[in-house]
């Protein structure tokens, strides 16, 4: 057995919409900007079904912002519970609650409750997307120039 997941192989089944807060949505978008502009438009204007990470790339079934992809999508396959990957169970070894916690902290959330109150569900419809980079970060983030 790997030790991998079989993400290879895969059509992007665990990459579902995931709580974020407007921050980091905002990051991954700059990311995206500074190294796959062309990319932003591309994903905006793919059909996806309901539930579907916003950042997935239909086409090829691949994250757009991998390597700064939410720590949740770091975790997932890695964890028991609802992070497991149903392709690769015996790779889920951690904790998922203390996993949570955590992630609930870095969100600066103190509970279940206060945790789905600072991460929303965002998709394309939640952000403005402009021709050009720079209109798009002045939208979505006006204090950065």
């Amino acid at each position: 057995m790997s030790d991998q997941l079989p993400c290879a192989t895969c059509k992007s089944e665990c990459c579902s919409k995931v709580p974020m807060t407007r921050p980091q949505v905002e990051g991954l978008l700059r990311w995206l900007i500074e190294n796959a502009n062309d990319q932003i438009l591309k994903l905006k204007q793919q059909e996806r079904p309901a539930g579907k990470c916003m950042f997935v790339d239909m086409e090829t079934h691949r994250c757009s912002v991998y390597p700064v992809r939410p720590g949740i999508c770091k975790a997932f396959g890695y964890y028991g519970g609802t992070l497991t990957c149903w392709h690769a169970p015996h790779l889920a070894k951690g904790d998922m609650m203390a996993w949570v916690r955590e992630y609930w902290k870095e969100l600066g959330a103190r509970s279940l409750a206060e945790f789905t109150q600072v991460g929303d569900l965002f998709t394309w419809a939640d952000v403005e997307v402009e021709a050009e980079a720079e209109e798009l970060i002045h939208a979505l983030c006006p204090s950065q120039k």
